[in-house]
C-alpha cells in the first residue's frame, strides 16, 4: 500500500501546482501528470486487491 500511497502524494502535487500556473498548456501537462499517477495508484491497488 506505501506505493499506492506515494502514487496519490505525487498526483496531489501536480493538482496543487496547476493551481499555481497561468499558462494552459503547462497546465494541460500537469493535468495529464495528475491523472497518469492516479491511474497508477488504481492499477497497483487493483493489483493488491487481487492477492489478498
Amino acid at each position: 500500500m506505501r506505493w499506492v500511497t506515494e502514487y496519490l502524494r505525487c498526483e496531489e502535487a501536480c493538482r496543487d501546482l496547476v493551481d499555481k500556473l497561468t499558462k494552459p498548456d503547462d497546465k494541460r501537462a500537469l493535468e495529464l501528470m495528475a491523472a497518469g499517477w492516479a491511474a497508477r495508484a488504481a492499477d497497483r491497488k487493483r493489483k493488491i486487491d487481487k492477492r489478498n
